[in-house]
């Protein structure tokens, strides 16, 4: 498993994130992207207007890992079952991040 060392240094430079300013980012921590996902999806609502009987379609993995290549965030591997996962204060997908 890379460190996060490595995984840090192989970063595109136009996919780091200032995490300098705080206030701009938010962490999350959570066992995988689907499981960050899901957690962000009812957390910001994301899926409110999609009716109760569709829901379960929703490909989580998919819409992170869209969100991840994108560059709409960022997920570093903390440990075996953990990862961090960065996005701007603001960030709900369905609109450009508050900048």
């Amino acid at each position: 498993m890379p460190t996060l060392i490595n995984q840090i240094t192989s970063i595109q430079p136009d996919m780091l994130f200032d995490l300098s300013d705080t206030k701009r980012y938010t962490v999350n921590i959570a066992e995988n992207l689907e499981s960050w996902a899901r957690s962000f999806a009812e957390k910001s609502g994301l899926l409110e207007k999609i009716p109760d009987n569709v829901r379960p379609y929703f490909n989580y993995a998919a819409w992170a890992r869209d969100a991840l290549q994108n560059g709409d965030i960022l997920a570093l591997d903390l440990f075996e079952d953990a990862i961090a996962v960065f996005y701007r204060s603001g960030y709900n997908s369905c609109s450009e991040p508050t900048q």
